[in-house]
């Protein structure tokens, strides 16, 4: 009580470690890490079983090379210093994450900037893998590791200053200082940008050899999807609270909304399976 009182008005130093914040950013970083994977079972379940290791190989290989772009020069195109009038952040302000290791609260109050780097390479890892479902049995797989670092590079990166970094969408921005982007956690910088990437790609590489013609073309392993699925969901809770950068009630809420939303959506699916099929499937 004596405690509590004698902290009423004291200002919280940004600088100054929050230990709380700091290990709850540690786990949600390793939970959207996890949806990596879990996006690997997931694909890997819809496509025939000889594409199944492609598949699965190019969620891996995103995490391998954005990782390492990420902190080679991704970091400081996304959330560098703007330059180029909001376009982008300055690549060799902070090249290799170099001065970066032991500051604090430089994006969030209280937070290592270290877990930040962390958290938002989980992001572009995620983002990148998603594509990949789009071009199933249609790429390469050295192709694509040249695609993942040119695609965090030229596209991601930008798109998350833009919005995320202090570019032009965000408040003090060229758009911004007049209508600022809200992406609480990545309907814009992960969802869409993936999508249209995918829609692209999909368009280019045009559909796969015997679709809508060849009835072997289906999942060939419908666990393994929801496995996947099942792994993704529970990704989503470290994605979704974690974009808070803290331990409070708005990551409580976005926690809580992510378990309901999900399951609300889960029973309406069964739901309309019932009502259309007379039965419910997976």
């Amino acid at each position: 009580m004596i405690v509590s009182l004698l902290n009423v008005g004291m200002e919280v130093d940004p600088l100054a470690l929050d230990p709380g914040a700091t290990a709850w950013m540690l786990a949600a970083s390793a939970l959207v890490l996890l949806m990596t994977p879990g996006l690997a079972f997931f694909y890997g379940g819809l496509v025939r079983m000889k594409s199944v290791l492609n598949i699965m190989m190019m969620s891996f290989g995103a995490m391998g090379v954005v990782a390492v772009v990420w902190a080679l020069w991704g970091y400081g195109l996304a959330f560098g210093p703007d330059t180029l009038s909001g376009f982008v952040g300055d690549p060799f302000a902070n090249l290799g994450l170099s001065g970066l290791t032991s500051s604090i609260g430089g994006k969030a109050s209280g937070l290592p900037d270290m877990v930040f780097i962390g958290f938002q390479a989980t992001f572009a890892i995620i983002t990148v893998a998603l594509i990949s479902g789009a071009v199933a049995e249609r790429v390469r797989f050295g192709p694509w590791l040249l695609f993942a670092a040119l695609w965090v590079t030229l596209v991601y990166a930008p798109i998350a200053h833009w919005v995320w970094g202090g570019g032009i969408f965000g408040a003090t921005g060229i758009v911004g200082s007049k209508l600022s982007a809200l992406d609480f956690a990545g309907g814009t910088v992960v969802h869409m940008n993936a999508g249209i990437a995918g829609l692209m790609l999909a368009m280019v590489l045009g559909k796969r050899l015997g679709f809508m013609k060849d009835p072997n073309i289906r999942p060939h392993n419908l666990p393994f999807v929801m496995l996947g699925a099942g792994l993704l969901w529970f990704g989503w809770f470290g994605f979704n609270a974690g974009s808070e950068l803290a331990a409070d009630a708005t990551a409580g809420l976005a926690w809580t909304n992510t378990l309901l939303a999900t399951s609300a959506a889960l029973l309406g699916w069964l739901l309309i399976e019932r009502i259309r099929d007379g039965h419910a499937t997976s």
